[in-house]
C-alpha cells in the first residue's frame, strides 16, 4: 500500500475547530523516512481509516509533522498540539508544515 506509516493509523488526531461543521477530526502524522507529505497520500491515510474504523473516526484534516510533543514517558502531549491549533486560529496548519484539508 506504501502510506509510509505502515499497518496503523496516524500518530494522533485531534478534534479541531471548524467554521461548518463546529469540530472536525485533525490527524497529525509523523511519516516513516523516506516518504514525503503530499495531498495524494492523505487520501490514501484518510482511505485506510474510513475501510478500518469508523465513519466518525476518519479524519477530515491532517497534518505532517517532523515530530509530536511527547512526555518523558513518550506519551503524546494533545494538550500542545491543541494549543498550537489555538494559535494558528484552528483552520489551517502551523507555519512550515504541509496539511491536506477535505
Amino acid at each position: 500500500m506504501g502510506l509510509g506509516y505502515g499497518n496503523r493509523p496516524p500518530e494522533d488526531s485531534e478534534g479541531v475547530p471548524d467554521e461548518r461543521r463546529g469540530n472536525v477530526v485533525k490527524a497529525f502524522v509523523v511519516l516513516a523516512a523516506g516518504h514525503e507529505p503530499s495531498d495524494g497520500l492523505a487520501e490514501e491515510i484518510k482511505t485506510f481509516v474510513r475501510e478500518r474504523h469508523s465513519a466518525y473516526a476518519c479524519p477530515r484534516r491532517i497534518e505532517f509533522v517532523s515530530d509530536l510533543p511527547k512526555t518523558l514517558t513518550g506519551k503524546i502531549r494533545r494538550i500542545e498540539l491543541r494549543q498550537r491549533e489555538q494559535e494558528a486560529g484552528g483552520l489551517g496548519s502551523s507555519p512550515g508544515l504541509t496539511s491536506a484539508d477535505t
